[in-house]
């Protein structure tokens, strides 16, 4: 059976299921293109951006950015996630960046545990991935790129 969608052009019903078809599989698509995840902190966090701590010392690295984040706790900077012996190398060769800043205004971190979990957790990824990349060696394949 021919079934005539545009005047002086017919189509088979088969071709007019599969035009149909390939539409709405169009439209999901376009759909779900405008739907994103998105990952943030809670509404009162100090720092709402720390969604992926190995990414951004991946690019930090790759822009030749090299420091460790610590927390600047009320008597010390604490730098998670690294043994004593980096601790050291990290105190004599890199910068640390405080997650946190303690201004007067804001409360301290200590009284905040659910937000000093979220930042001890990124500071253990990103310092971990940052060591990983400063200290691991350059394979051969990457040598000798041209």
């Amino acid at each position: 059976m021919v079934r005539s969608v545009l005047p002086g052009i017919a189509f088979s019903r088969a071709v007019v299921s599969r035009v149909a078809t390939g539409v709405c599989w169009l439209m999901l698509v376009a759909a779900g293109a405008g739907i994103g995840v998105q990952v943030s902190a809670e509404p009162g966090s100090v720092n709402p951006d720390l969604s992926a701590p190995t990414q951004d010392a991946r690019d930090h690295y790759g822009s030749g950015k090299v420091e460790f984040v610590g927390i600047q706790l009320e008597d010390k900077l604490e730098i998670p996630g690294l043994k004593k012996s980096q601790l050291a190398v990290v105190a004599d060769k890199y910068p640390v960046r405080a997650l946190n800043h303690r201004w007067k205004t804001y409360t301290n971190i200590e009284k905040q545990p659910q937000e000093y979990r979220r930042l001890h957790r990124y500071a253990v990824r990103y310092n971990l991935m940052m060591w990983k990349l400063e200290n691991s060696p350059t394979s051969d394949r990457f040598k000798y790129r041209y």
